[in-house]
C-alpha cells in the first residue's frame, strides 16, 4: 500500500500570506494601514488552521496529529488570543489593537549633558518641524518614541475576556507588540506545517 502526502497547497498559501503580513507590519506608513494588515493576518492565520483541519480530517493518523495541535492552540495563551481576536474582529465592532501616540523626551539631565536648551518650531501635528538648541554648548540628550500599536483585551462570545498574551509555548514574552506576536505565531505555523508535510497517510 502506497502512502501519499497530505494536500497542503491551501494551508501553505495561508502560511505565506501570514508571513507576508508580518513583513508588511514592519514597513506600514500609518496606523490605519496597520489595522488592515493586522486584520488580514488574523484571517489568514485562522484560515491556515481551518484548512489544515480539512487536509487531515479524512485520515485517522493525520486527524489524531491535528487534534494534538488543535488542543495546543486552545491552551497556548498566544495562539488562543489570536483565535479569539480573529473571532472578535469578525463578529463584533470591538478593536483588537490600539494606537499609542509617539512622544519625545528632550533635555534628559545627566553628566556631560546640556541643562539649558531652547526649542523652536512646532511639535506635533501634520506640520511638525522643530529645532532643539543647546544653550551651554553641551550635547542635548533626547529620546524619540515613535507611535506604535498595542494589543487590546478581546471578549469571546461567552463573555470570557482574553488579555494580550504574556507567554507562548511555556516561555515568557518580552515583546508583546502585535507584530512580534504575529511573528511567533507564523514561526509556530511554519513548524507544524513542516510536520504535516512529513506525514504520509
Amino acid at each position: 500500500m502506497a502512502f501519499e502526502p497530505l494536500n497542503l497547497k491551501k494551508p501553505r498559501n495561508r502560511l505565506r500570506r501570514s508571513a507576508d503580513a508580518v513583513t508588511a507590519m514592519a514597513v506600514t506608513r500609518n496606523y490605519e494601514e496597520f489595522e488592515d494588515i493586522w486584520e488580514r493576518f488574523l484571517n489568514d492565520c485562522n484560515a491556515f488552521f481551518d484548512l489544515l483541519y480539512v487536509a487531515t480530517k479524512a485520515n485517522q493518523r493525520a486527524r489524531t496529529w491535528y487534534g494534538e495541535k488543535q488542543l495546543q492552540r486552545r491552551k497556548d495563551p498566544l495562539l488562543k488570543y489570536l483565535w479569539e481576536a480573529r473571532n472578535s474582529n469578525e463578529h463584533s465592532v470591538a478593536d483588537t489593537t490600539g494606537h499609542m501616540p509617539g512622544s519625545y523626551l528632550i533635555g534628559i539631565p545627566g553628566p556631560g549633558r546640556s541643562s539649558s536648551i531652547r526649542i523652536s518650531g512646532t511639535i506635533g501635528g501634520p506640520n511638525e518641524n522643530f529645532t532643539v538648541t543647546s544653550m551651554d554648548g553641551l550635547p542635548v540628550h533626547s529620546i524619540v518614541q515613535p507611535s506604535y500599536a498595542v494589543l487590546l483585551p478581546v471578549t469571546a462570545r461567552d463573555k470570557t475576556i482574553y488579555a494580550p498574551p504574556t507567554s507562548h509555548l511555556g516561555g515568557t514574552l518580552s515583546d508583546t507588540t502585535p507584530r512580534n506576536v504575529a511573528r511567533l505565531a507564523v514561526a509556530y505555523m511554519d513548524a507544524i506545517f513542516s510536520e504535516a508535510a512529513a506525514l504520509r497517510v
